[in-house]
């Protein structure tokens, strides 16, 4: 029998597509931008378009392998199969690490560790992780503040929005993660308007780097 997801299975679906969608320019002209471009007598180098989500672009997902993530392992791994479940199989480009994401390697373990790098399509990067708050508990020294808003100017700069999976409720995240990163909770209170509202935040970040 499979374990439950951490997700609301009704809405598993549509809770990751949002979360893992980016925002790019639509099929649809944008109207009321163009007669602006045009009444201000700006050069028109290319018609604007209408925004639209989309994870066409695929995803980049993080897996939080710290011994402090041992008891959601069996939902790492579920995770990814949602997620290429969602966006194609060959749309979800998975690494791993430990505590923090400075280095990465392949989930398999095939390929050594290395330096993270953001991808090249500016599509969305989710991190499955609990940013060190059980870090204590499970004897690992915690994480550093400096280097994740590291990573998030990083990813940001690359024009990619950057969304934390957090398996804990929002009282226990840590204070500077809520401030300068998107934290989503990862269990059954996560609804499709919430998971926008998210998306919609990481979005905006990505526009206006830290």
């Amino acid at each position: 029998m499979t374990a439950p997801s951490l997700l609301r299975p009704d809405h598993q679906r549509a809770i990751l597509a949002q979360l893992a969608s980016a925002v790019r320019p639509g099929p649809d002209i944008d109207i009321p931008h163009l007669v602006e471009l045009l009444a201000t007598r700006q050069a028109v180098n290319e018609i604007p378009r209408k925004p639209t989500r989309t994870t066409r672009s695929g995803v980049q997902l993080l897996l939080d392998m710290s011994p402090s993530m041992r008891p959601f392992l069996r939902d790492l791994h579920l995770l990814v199969r949602q997620l290429r479940s969602v966006t194609g199989q060959d749309e979800v480009c998975v690494l791993r690490f430990t505590g923090e994401p400075d280095l990465v390697g392949d989930l398999d373990g095939e390929i050594r560790d290395r330096p993270y790098r953001p991808p090249v399509s500016a599509c969305a990067v989710l991190i499955a992780t609990d940013a060190g708050i059980a870090a204590a508990a499970s004897g690992t020294p915690p994480p550093c503040r400096r280097n994740w808003l590291a990573l998030a100017r990083t990813v940001h700069g690359a024009g990619c929005p950057l969304i934390l999976l957090m398996p804990y409720p929002p009282p226990r995240w840590p204070a500077w993660a809520t401030r300068h990163l998107t934290l989503a909770t990862w269990d059954r209170t996560t609804d499709v308007a919430s998971a926008r509202r998210t998306a919609d935040r990481a979005a905006n970040l990505a526009r206006s780097p830290l």
